[in-house]
């Protein structure tokens, strides 16, 4: 269980991490504006539209990872694995503040869900 102490400068490294995605999610959406409106039709600009989707779905997840730890948090259950309930150790929150499963778990899931 993650101590009270602990716990804020974690909480406030989520809420860090969070305005940092918004802010990158609301760059790509520029940057993807700027590009459709100077489109030509060439493979290029396919290969560019699929960059910015990959990123954008990837930013995405990032987000909806770390507003699920700060909706842990707000639960009383952060620092709990999602699987198996036992406590994830402090080190690896410290390390990844959005982690929802222990090593044990994690390393039991395909790597596409790694």
């Amino acid at each position: 269980m993650v101590t009270k102490s602990a716990l804020l400068p974690l909480q406030q490294r989520l809420v860090m991490e969070r305005e940092q995605l918004l802010a990158q999610m609301d760059g790509a959406r520029r940057s993807a504006v700027v590009h459709e409106e100077g489109l030509k039709d060439d493979g290029t600009d396919t290969y560019e539209q699929e960059r910015a989707v990959s990123l954008a779905a990837g930013l995405r997840q990032a987000l909806e990872e770390v507003d699920r730890a700060l909706q842990k948090i707000s639960e009383g259950s952060y620092g709990r694995c999602d699987v198996c309930g036992a406590d994830i150790p402090l080190e690896r929150l410290q390390i990844l503040p959005q982690a929802n499963l222990c090593v044990q778990c994690k390393s039991k899931q395909p790597k596409a869900h790694r």
